[in-house]
């Protein structure tokens, strides 16, 4: 069960000159600062997206090592859960939910996700785990 309080947000830009790649329409990467008295464990929905001239399966297709590896992030690692991965091809955008411990970590996940497009990090609650502890569930 994960519960989240907030105290404060703040935007992130990527410095993309620092990164050598031109992204006019970058989207702020949004975080907040979690309170939870439960558990260290956060979720976060992703939307990430890119346009086709930055699509890395513009060249070989999506079976390409390109367009696989582009991806491989989905798979998670040893500090992010991915709990779900939704795609919509023809609007290069992916939509997912992720579960890790701090927002750095999810970041350093999407890093290649970032040099390719845009993304927005959100931190999200449990709707429904919220109201079932609180005794709501049913009534």
């Amino acid at each position: 069960m994960v519960l989240l309080g907030a105290r404060f947000h703040s935007f992130v830009t990527p410095t993309w000159e620092f990164l050598g790649v031109r992204q006019p329409n970058t989207l702020p990467l949004v975080f907040i600062n979690v309170i939870s008295d439960l558990e260290d464990i956060m979720l976060f929905h992703v939307t990430a997206n890119h346009d086709h001239m930055t699509c890395p399966a513009r060249a070989g297709g999506r079976d390409s090592d390109e367009a696989v590896q582009a991806l491989k992030w989905i798979e998670g690692n040893d500090d992010v859960k991915v709990l779900g991965v939704w795609i919509s091809g023809p609007l290069h955008r992916v939509f997912t939910l992720l579960e890790a411990s701090d927002f750095d970590a999810v970041t350093a996940l999407l890093r290649d996700q970032l040099l390719i497009g845009k993304a927005e990090v959100l931190p999200v609650s449990d709707a429904i785990a919220r109201r079932k502890q609180g005794g709501h569930w049913g009534t």
